[in-house]
């Protein structure tokens, strides 16, 4: 692969991970204003879409979504930790918190063999 198009990728794969920070940042925020966790979800998504693109454009389309599904999966399980395993005043905020972070090891588990797999098949045609 070119320099260029390796660099281009590394910007993209540091644009889609980067959106963990700011949903971080979201979690931290939820308490103090609904707005700025709704400003800073979007903020990440732009990223993760501009990210996207540029992976995809530069590396593979595999390779893209890999990362993005790996980001996401990323996310949810820090959401998931954000709030207490369980509440006996309401049993189905911790419901739902499960339920959440096992979708996110799921997305973990799908994200990871795209990323291997674009990695391995880049080079044959």
């Amino acid at each position: 692969m070119k320099p260029l198009k390796t660099n281009f990728t590394i910007l993209g794969l540091i644009l889609v991970f980067s959106n963990l920070i700011l949903w971080n940042f979201a979690l931290s925020l939820i308490t103090l204003s609904p707005q700025f966790y709704f400003y800073f979800v979007f903020a990440g998504m732009i990223l993760v879409f501009a990210g996207f693109i540029i992976i995809s454009l530069s590396h593979s389309l595999t390779l893209a979504a890999g990362a993005v599904f790996l980001a996401f999966g990323i996310g949810r399980i820090m959401a998931g930790a954000y709030y207490p395993p369980y509440s006996f005043e309401d049993p189905f905020l911790s419901h739902y918190v499960s339920h959440f972070m096992k979708v996110g090891y799921l997305f973990i588990c799908i994200g990871i063999p795209l990323i291997l797999a674009s990695l391995f098949n880049r080079g044959k045609k």
